[in-house]
């Protein structure tokens, strides 16, 4: 991590997430319903849940599917970027 820039806003972030954190412990982001989990062993959050697309949602399924995607690939770049790893376990 010696060679990453200096923390910004949404670096800063994503260390303070993943020091708030217990190993094992989880974190969900509401918008989109995917839930992580942490595995400092293997300095990696996990991807550990994802929210259902169910009937009378105000969209169609593909649509969340399209979201949690985005939604998952933006938090494996931006921890990534200090250096944590981010996998799809589900």
């Amino acid at each position: 991590m010696a060679n990453l820039p200096a923390l910004d806003g949404a670096h800063g972030f994503a260390k303070g997430v993943w020091n708030m954190l217990r190993d094992g412990g989880v974190w969900t982001i509401p918008r989109s319903g995917l839930v992580y989990q942490k595995r400092e062993d293997m300095n990696e959050l996990a991807l550990i849940s994802r929210m259902p697309w169910t009937e009378g949602m105000p969209f169609p399924e593909e649509h969340l599917l399209d979201f949690q995607e985005d939604d998952h690939d933006g938090v494996r770049k931006l921890f990534g970027a200090v250096g944590i790893g981010v996998v799809d376990s589900t």
